[in-house]
């Protein structure tokens, strides 16, 4: 039993350190600059101030509207340590809080995105130049 439980705490160890560090990558230092989506092809523009905004192919739902601002949203899981969700507001819509926002990474070494929301899947995004 002594190894199962040894095994145990070395992954939970593992697990622990490897969330915050991927949570602190997408921080209001780390998230500004244009993200060009997978699939959509359409940039979004994450400004320093907290404007939102999106060029070329943008199609957002008639409920949804156009992309006004995002804000960084630190928030706590179960392990007590944080996981970095961003509040974006659109002329009709606003994503908040835990369940409404999106969960947010950045990866490899800061050139892609990923907006994570609730149940709906994720967003993909690679730094444009």
């Amino acid at each position: 039993m002594k190894p199962f439980v040894r095994m145990l705490s070395v992954f939970l160890a593992v697990l622990l350190l490897a969330a915050p560090a991927l949570a602190d990558r997408c921080r209001e230092d780390t998230l500004p600059g244009a993200w060009k989506a997978q699939g959509s092809g359409n940039v979004w523009l994450f400004h320093a101030d907290g404007r939102l905004a999106c060029e070329g192919p943008c199609r957002f739902t008639a409920t949804t509207g156009d992309p006004v601002s995002w804000a960084y949203e630190p928030h706590a899981n179960v392990w007590a340590r944080p996981i970095d969700y961003v509040k974006l507001i659109f002329t009709k819509a606003v994503f908040d809080g835990v369940l409404g926002s999106f969960r947010c990474y950045i990866e490899d070494d800061g050139r892609i995105l990923r907006l994570q929301a609730e149940d709906e899947g994720e967003m993909v995004f690679q730094r444009t130049e």
